[in-house]
């Protein structure tokens, strides 16, 4: 299709030709027969109230055409909800909305809410990218997996209606989102520490590891850790099968399709 083609070229396109692109791709989000801005009311000096991401994921309609405006030329198309807080009485000029997607996205990269955790890279202070956040593998509930589809339904109308979600996230989760193909080198940009084990699995010469000493300095099974630290077996029984010489880029394999597809 034209636009299978067009995503190949994306890197040589300029950004001013894909902006009209989004342009038009935006419109077609605001229809004659769309809906109303949803109104909900916040509650941040209550106790009992919980997190402000919960609150809004139990507020808000989630079916894709609330989040599809009605055409207007008097309304402004900045946001798709409008907030309240509660004992405030803050009114939404646009402030409060952006307020509660800031608190949102806090909320969901710390323990209040922790659907993403910290990189590896930014657990153990190594490397690129150490403020960035992954998806947490550890909140894989049909609960969480509803929510996490709901920062995405977030993510797509901050976008269409010109919105801002600061959530910090590596390059290989863009690159789920979008499609593209990943790579081994994408796992040096959230763990550094892995990239460096594997690198030194595949060029034993330059590491000084020779066939002899092979076993005394290598001392890995066929497992993994998880971004969430947990250990996963590669294979069956992996934690009790110890890696030899001529195992080595099986395991190195397993590890990158492991990493690049948690």
């Amino acid at each position: 299709s034209i636009g299978e083609k067009f995503h190949k070229i994306r890197n040589l396109v300029f950004l001013r030709t894909k902006l009209k692109f989004l342009k038009k791709f935006t419109e077609k989000w605001v229809e004659e027969e769309g809906n109303d801005v949803q109104e909900i009311t916040i509650d941040r000096l209550g106790s009992e109230a919980g997190p402000i991401f919960l609150q809004v994921f139990k507020a808000l309609k989630k079916e894709p055409k609330f989040f599809r405006l009605t055409r207007d030329e008097n309304q402004d198309h900045t946001c798709v909800f409008t907030v309240t807080f509660r004992r405030e009485g803050a009114q939404d000029g646009g402030g409060p909305y952006r307020e509660v997607l800031t608190s949102i996205c806090a909320e969901i990269q710390s323990k209040i809410h922790p659907l993403f955790i910290p990189c590896p890279n930014s657990v153990h202070s190594v490397g690129i990218n150490r403020d960035k956040f992954v998806p947490n593998p550890e909140m894989n509930s049909p609960q969480n997996l509803r929510e996490l589809f709901f920062v995405g339904q977030l993510m797509a109308t901050a976008l269409v209606y010109q919105g801002i979600m600061p959530l910090c996230l590596p390059s290989i989760v863009w690159k789920h989102l979008v499609g593209d193909p990943k790579v081994p080198t994408d796992i040096l940009g959230f763990d550094h520490m892995t990239s460096q084990s594997l690198d030194m699995l595949l060029q034993l010469e330059k590491h000084g590891i020779t066939e002899e000493n092979f076993e005394q300095v290598i001392d890995f099974n066929f497992i993994s850790t998880s971004t969430s630290g947990v250990e996963i077996n590669l294979k069956k029984n992996g934690s009790e099968k110890r890696l030899k010489l001529e195992e080595r880029h099986e395991y190195v394999s397993l590890v990158q399709d492991f990493k690049l597809n948690e």
